[in-house]
């Protein structure tokens, strides 16, 4: 989807009634920095959907309907 424009460093997806982000869909934007997802449907979050993303330092998800969180695992000592 973003193959195109790598260089992106900020995309704003407000109130677009998304429901789920597919699988690495930002895997192409190894710049994003800031990515708003602010208000839309989102109901759950794999920990696929922001591989890659090396340089996110912000990651807007409030007004969502999110009840599932992918976290890693602890390791154990």
């Amino acid at each position: 989807m973003f193959r195109n424009v790598p260089s992106l460093r900020e995309i704003f997806f407000e109130t677009n009634s998304i429901r789920k982000i597919a699988p690495e869909a930002f895997a192409e934007l190894e710049n994003l920095e800031y990515l708003s997802l602010l208000s839309n449907e989102i109901e759950s979050i794999q920990r696929e959907c922001f591989a890659g993303l090396s340089n996110l330092t912000e990651l807007e998800l409030t007004q969502n309907k999110i009840s599932f969180w992918w976290s890693p695992q602890k390791k154990a000592l």
